[in-house]
C-alpha cells in the first residue's frame, strides 16, 4: 500500500470511552491521551452538534466534564490578543468597553481577536502588542476621573496582583507630562520618582527630568551598541497610583546586576538581532518601566 494511502486511513478522530469506573478516557491513534488534551479537543471536534443540542450531545456527561464544556462556552465570547507570535493573552471585556465607547467608537469589535484590527484610516494593525491595549485603556483612564475611580478604585482595574496599587501603562512622554501637569486630574498628588538605586525623590518637575534623561540615556546606549540598524524603542512605564494616599511614583530601581548594555548584548545573542537584522527584543530590568526594541 502506498506510503498516502495508509496516512490517510489512520483515523484522526478523538474517541471518548467511558468506563465502568465512570471515568472519562479519550483515545487518538488507537492510544489514550491526557484528559484535558482530549476534552478539549472532542469538544471541538462535535463543536456544532454541541451548538445545537448542548450538553446532550455527549453520552453518559460527567459533572466535570460539564464544567469543562461551560468554560470552553465561555471562551468563545471573550476577546483575546494573539499575533501568532507567542502565548494568547485574554483582555478585561471592560477594557474592550473602554476602547469602544471612548477610543474607536466607530469599530463594533465583532472579532474577538484584537490582534486583527486595523486603522480604518492608515490600514495599519492598531495593536502590535498587547501592552499597546493596555496603553490604549491607560490613556483613556487618565483623561476622564470618572472613568478612571469606576475602573480602578471600584472595580480594581490596573491594580498589581503583589501591592494591590493602581498601576496603568503609560507609553509616552506627553501622556506622563498631561498625567502629573498642574492642570491634570492629579493636580493635588504628591509625585516623585525612585532611581536606580533606590532613592526616592520627590518632585513634578525633577521627576519629569529625570524621565527624559532616562529615555536619552537608553537611546543612546541602544543606538551606538546597534549602529547601522533601523529600530524602534518604546518606554513602557508603570506609575504606581495610590489614590488613598495621593500619591504618583515612577520606580526606576534596578532588579538586576548586570548594567543595560550588558542586559541589551545578552539579549541581541538570543534574538540574533544583529544577524538578521529583524525582530524584537524586551529589556525588563527596571521596576517601573519595561523596555522594548523592534528591527526591521
Amino acid at each position: 500500500m502506498p506510503p498516502f494511502l495508509s496516512l490517510m486511513a489512520i483515523d484522526r478522530s478523538i474517541k471518548r470511552s467511558v468506563g465502568k469506573d465512570g471515568k472519562v478516557r479519550f483515545y487518538q491513534y488507537g492510544k489514550q491521551i491526557p484528559y484535558k488534551k482530549g476534552v478539549s479537543k472532542f469538544f471541538k471536534q462535535n463543536e456544532k452538534k454541541i451548538e445545537e443540542v448542548g450538553d446532550k450531545a455527549i453520552p453518559k456527561i460527567t459533572d466535570k466534564e460539564r464544567k469543562s464544556l461551560r468554560r470552553s462556552q465561555a471562551a468563545k465570547n471573550r476577546y483575546f490578543f494573539d499575533d501568532g507570535k507567542g502565548k494568547r493573552k485574554y483582555v478585561d471585556k471592560d477594557y474592550v468597553k473602554i476602547l469602544q465607547k471612548y477610543k474607536f467608537p466607530n469599530l463594533e469589535f465583532k472579532e474577538r481577536n484584537l490582534a486583527k484590527y486595523k486603522s480604518p484610516v492608515s490600514k495599519k494593525t492598531m495593536f502590535r502588542r498587547y501592552t499597546d491595549i493596555e496603553r490604549s485603556v491607560s490613556n483613556e483612564l487618565l483623561t476622564d476621573p470618572d472613568i478612571f475611580k469606576e475602573f480602578t478604585a471600584s472595580k480594581g482595574r490596573f491594580k498589581s496582583k503583589q501591592t494591590g496599587q493602581v498601576e496603568p501603562r503609560i507609553q509616552s512622554l506627553s501622556d506622563i507630562a498631561d498625567m502629573i501637569g498642574k492642570d491634570s486630574i492629579f493636580k493635588n498628588f504628591r509625585v516623585s520618582y525612585i532611581d536606580l538605586d533606590g532613592e526616592e525623590v520627590v518632585g513634578r518637575r525633577k521627576t519629569m527630568q529625570w524621565i527624559v534623561d532616562f529615555e536619552r540615556s537608553i537611546m543612546n546606549q541602544t543606538t551606538d551598541y546597534m549602529k547601522n540598524l533601523g529600530m524602534l524603542v518604546r518606554f513602557i512605564y508603570k506609575p504606581i497610583i495610590r489614590l488613598k494616599k495621593k500619591e504618583i511614583i515612577f520606580d526606576f530601581t534596578d532588579t538586576t546586576d548586570e548594567s543595560y548594555l550588558e542586559s541589551l548584548a545578552v539579549e541581541a545573542r538570543k534574538s540574533r538581532v544583529k544577524q538578521t537584522q529583524e525582530g524584537g527584543i524586551t529589556i525588563d530590568k527596571y521596576k517601573g518601566v519595561i523596555v522594548e526594541l523592534d528591527f526591521s
